[in-house]
């Protein structure tokens, strides 16, 4: 899961980088391993956060992961 995490904090066009590999473990617990339950988390989150603070927290992140589930 290390990879899909790496790739999307690359990716994500926020101006304050979200430094998700720092979350990756809370992620991995939180989607079970499943990148298919992660990529939309992370797609809504970054969403999200335009025009608000454009920073992904690992609060906004574990409300979208638990309310998928």
């Amino acid at each position: 899961m290390a990879a899909p995490v790496a790739s999307a904090d690359e990716q994500l066009l926020l101006d304050q980088a979200p430094h998700l590999t720092r979350l990756g473990r809370r992620l991995q617990e939180s989607t079970g391993e499943l990148v298919g339950v992660l990529g939309p988390a992370l797609r809504r989150a970054a969403a999200d956060a335009v025009g608000a603070a454009e920073q992904l927290t690992w609060e906004a992140l574990e409300h979208l992961l638990t309310s998928t589930k």
